[in-house]
């Protein structure tokens, strides 16, 4: 008996042993990585490798400390990662030399990838990530180099290097990104399409992409897209801001329309055969925007309030330019140069006119609004020998030196009330101009101001302009007061002169008519020397009364209108009629 209880307890311990042998074996190859917020383990089975569980998978690197399955990387052809599995961790899959495939199960939970987490996958030829994910670390897929194609529609932030050296990367879809970082997709010297959504772009994202066509993106940091040389579609009408070269040496982009609210200076910088471009919502135009983009011919802006230095410089072929209703300043030769630009309609809202602003725009013929500019830099609009545009100043205060020389169709003639200084041979060559009044605030009037014909001018290739001139030449009549600056500078600069008119008065301010019938209004100017004593009438409601020449004031329905009188020397001297007809 003892001999068999012996023999049952030697059996009983060897299926023991035998129990405890398996159980060690199926903890062997059923590992527990790490978790934050629970379980995820982990197995290899017929060259798939399974990542189960929930939570987060743990951090690894490329050398110390090395993913578990590393030893496994030459047998490793799939991964598949649960639905539960919330984020891959850093360097978890790095260097699976013969991954082709990644599976994310079900209605993955997937919200993060990590740094390198498949960097050197250098069999992976697609990927497709979850909409789940949030955020995709630094160089995450970097020198993928079988990787061909990658799309997600998640709303996920891209980290710097994270398509790094994709050399065989053709097509990238991620409508929904939020941005990729610096030296995001460099070196990817396959990739034709890069459809990023609104995705903000970070500095050399796309750098180095010879085969680039086309691209979708949103915001631009510095270099963003640099030397695409065969880029033809850019497609950045969602971006906010794009940032100094964002847009550097793209030889092959004719047009650029976006809606971005803010644009730094040599945003364009390279992009030789721009044509045309539309911002309507830029809230000001940066300093060397399109300096020299000689081929731009249209520029359509919509909200800009300023116009920088330089901005427009040596556009050669600029045409247009329109939507500048709100535009404030012109900066220091934002213009200069623009040849064949004929048509810039300022509004009221024009303030402040730079150096060289419009230098040498010679066919610029108007229509320049300068009810309110209160200054006009020296040579701003220098041989602009096309511009048409009336000589009404109302608030000027100071015209630089050659400011409007050889402006041959410029008309009107005052300076207004408010100037101070008026600047050397600014207006010589102006011929159209047949008289100027020039109000005793002026207290300094630079040498041959008003000499009317230039006697020759040449261009040299750089723009710069040499001219001629014969002081002694015809003049400009010059209108002002006894006793003023402008009378002293005439005597000195042989210039004709005659006063002003200082009052303007009629026989009655008020005036009642009956619906068709007339009324003779008597105008009188004085002093009785001034040298022009006609006068200017205006209704401001031709419906209910009319005036004509002659001063016949007639009714034409019930109402009230008023009758303006003005002096036409320029002097701005006016008298104000109300007119009731019954």
């Amino acid at each position: 008996m003892k001999k068999l209880l012996s023999i049952v307890l030697a059996v009983l311990m060897c299926m023991t042993a035998m129990t405890t042998a398996i159980s060690v074996s199926a903890k062997e190859t059923d590992k527990v990585t790490t978790s934050a917020t629970g379980n995820i383990t982990w197995n290899v089975s017929g060259g798939v490798l399974y990542i189960l569980g929930s939570g987060d998978m743990a951090n690894y690197d490329a050398v110390y400390n090395r993913a578990p399955w590393s030893n496994k990387y030459n047998e490793i052809r799939k991964v598949v990662i649960s639905e539960n599995v919330t984020s891959i961790g850093n360097c978890a899959f790095y260097s699976l030399s013969n991954l082709t495939y990644v599976q994310f199960d079900g209605n993955s939970k997937l919200s993060k990838i990590g740094e390198k987490a498949f960097s050197y996958c250098n069999s992976l030829t697609d990927i497709t990530l979850p909409n789940s994910v949030k955020s995709v670390g630094i160089n995450a897929f970097s020198s993928c180099r079988a990787l061909a194609n990658f799309t997600t529609n998640a709303s996920a932030g891209f980290g710097d290097y994270a398509f790094y050296n994709c050399v065989n990367l053709q097509t990238v879809s991620t409508p929904k990104a939020k941005s990729f970082g610096d030296y995001a997709f460099s070196y990817c010297g396959m990739l034709t399409k890069a459809n990023l959504g609104k995705a903000t772009l970070g500095k050399y994202c796309l750098y180095n992409n010879d085969n680039l066509v086309s691209a979708t993106a949103g915001s631009l940091k510095q270099y963003a897209i640099y030397s695409a040389d065969n880029l033809k579609s850019l497609n950045i009408k969602n971006a906010n801001r794009i940032e100094s070269y964002a847009l550097y040496n793209l030889p092959k982009i004719t047009s650029i329309n976006t809606n971005a609210t803010a644009i730094d200076s040599y945003a364009f910088y390279g992009i030789n055969n721009i044509k045309s471009a539309t911002l309507p919502k830029l809230k000001k135009v940066s300093d060397n925007l399109f300096r020299d983009c000689t081929n731009i011919q249209t520029v359509k802006l919509g909200s800009a309030g300023s116009i920088g230095k330089y901005s427009f410089a040596n556009c050669t072929k600029l045409k247009t330019v329109t939507g500048i209703s709100k535009v404030k300043k012109i900066d220091n030769a934002a213009f200069g140069g623009c040849k064949n630009l004929t048509k810039l309609s300022t509004s009221n809202k024009l303030n402040y006119i730079g150096y060289q602003s419009f230098f040498n725009c010679q066919k610029l013929t108007g229509s320049i609004n300068f009810s309110n500019v209160t200054y006009v830099d020296a040579e701003a609009f220098f041989n602009c020998k096309s511009l048409s545009s009336s000589l009404n100043f109302r608030k000027v205060k100071e015209i630089g030196y050659e400011a409007f020389l050889n402006c041959q169709k410029l008309k009107g003639n005052t300076l207004g009330t408010k100037i101070k200084k008026l600047g050397s041979k600014t207006f010589v060559g102006c011929k159209s101009l047949g008289s100027v009044y020039i109000p005793s605030t002026c207290k300094s009037i630079g040498y041959d101001s008003f000499v009317k014909n230039v006697t020759s001018i040449k261009e040299s290739s750089n723009n710069y302009i040499k001219y001629t001139y014969n002081a002694n030449g015809k003049k400009i009549t010059i209108y002002g007061n006894k006793g003023s600056q402008a009378q002293s500078y005439a005597k000195l600069y042989k210039t004709p002169f005659k006063y002003a008119v200082k009052a303007v008065s009629v026989n009655s301010t008020k005036v009642t008519i009956k619906k068709g019938k007339t009324f003779k209004l008597k105008t009188y100017v004085s002093p009785a020397n001034c040298g022009n004593k006609t006068v200017t009438v205006k209704s401001s409601n031709a419906k209910v009364a009319t005036i004509n020449s002659k001063g016949i004031i007639k009714g034409i329905k019930k109402g009230t209108c008023k009758i303006t009188v003005t002096a036409r020397d320029g002097s701005q001297k006016s008298k104000t009629v109300t007119v009731t007809v019954k």
